[in-house]
């Protein structure tokens, strides 16, 4: 099936702000075939279980603080930006020590891949976890939550902090049919604003360019094509990004094709 612009329209999704969990991204309605993403406001005190069953789920904390408890061990505490990658068949308990915001990407289980709380550190020093891509008005921090290192069966997790005013995901590029990926806006209220460009190249022609207004709560799902990003006067993009692998040995971080003209 040849993808249409009126279907483009659709990969941008704003996610609820009322309390619970909510789907945002679905293959049920997206162009996706594996990737799921949900958002759960969780208030102050309260608590939520997480089954994972036949998937494996990376949970990002974007706003407060909780204490999590996996398969009845001890509790943890889970601060903002930390993630929580379970494997399949997993039961999480989340209690929520302040007003919380989970973004949660699961996609299908293969049996590789062991629960995991994985910490973020804004200061953590250049290498494996903690990256800096671009120069200039495209230079951006990115930080490798889940990584292809880190055992798992099809995601890859992390963030990507823009700057000022610039770009992000550029030079633009494409994953080649072999990921899927998904960019959830978060410390990006109102007024400041991005977008999220995506277009289709067919020999050598670009078609069905769609500009996305984005904020905090945006979720934008690209099952294929180009994907740059560039925040307005005094915003810096910032989200979390999550790549499924479409087949498992597809797995792999940093598997992209640039856009030719821009190269």
């Amino acid at each position: 099936m040849k993808l249409q612009r009126e279907d483009m329209l659709k990969w941008n999704v704003k996610s609820s702000e009322e309390p619970g969990r909510h789907t945002v991204i679905t293959p049920d309605i997206h162009e996706c075939v594996y990737t799921h993403i949900d958002r759960l406001n969780l208030p102050a005190g309260e608590n939520y279980t997480v089954e994972s069953g036949e998937y494996e789920y990376f949970l990002s904390l974007i706003e407060g603080k909780a204490v999590i408890t996996v398969e009845g061990k001890d509790a943890e505490d889970m601060s903002r930006l930390d993630g929580l990658y379970l494997a399949g068949n997993t039961v999480c308990t989340l209690r929520a020590e302040e007003n919380c915001v989970f973004y949660i990407a699961y996609a299908l289980y293969e049996g590789v891949g062991e629960t995991l709380h994985i910490r973020f550190d804004p200061n953590a020093p250049l290498g494996p976890m903690h990256e800096v891509h671009g120069e200039g008005t495209f230079q951006r921090e990115v930080f490798i939550m889940l990584g292809d290192k880190t055992p798992a069966s099809r995601l890859l997790c992390g963030y990507t902090f823009g700057p000022d005013s610039g770009w992000t995901s550029w030079p633009p590029h494409e994953h080649a049919a072999m990921l899927e990926e998904t960019y959830c806006y978060f410390d990006m209220p109102a007024p400041k604003m991005g977008y999220q460009i995506t277009y289709l190249e067919e020999n050598g022609l670009y078609s069905d360019a769609v500009a996305h207004p984005v904020r905090s709560g945006n979720m934008v799902v690209f099952p294929c094509g180009y994907h740059p990003t560039v925040a307005s006067p005094g915003t810096r993009n910032t989200y979390l990004w999550a790549l499924v692998a479409l087949r498992p040995e597809d797995r792999v971080y940093g598997i992209y094709n640039k856009d030719k003209n821009y190269i």
